[in-house]
């Protein structure tokens, strides 16, 4: 008899990855720091589709993002 795996939901996935950028917790990460693992690591994007991605958020004037509003317009595409 095998074992079923539920696999995790997007969003927690999404989350999960975005705790380990932000390591004192404070729910922001750099849109530098972003770019660099989303065009670069695994399924990579093109730094045109990065681009298009995140003018959908607010990028705070220390070139930051609350990670939870990305993580929501991820979700919802």
């Amino acid at each position: 008899m095998g074992k079923h795996m539920k696999t995790e939901p997007f969003d927690r996935q999404l989350r999960d990855a975005f705790k380990v950028l932000d390591k004192d917790s404070t729910g922001f990460v750099s849109v530098q720091d972003l770019r660099h693992i989303l065009t670069s690591i695994g399924e990579k994007l093109e730094p045109a589709e990065f681009d298009e991605w995140i003018r959908e958020v607010d990028v705070g004037s220390d070139g930051k993002i609350k990670y939870e509003d990305f993580i929501a317009r991820m979700v919802a595409k």
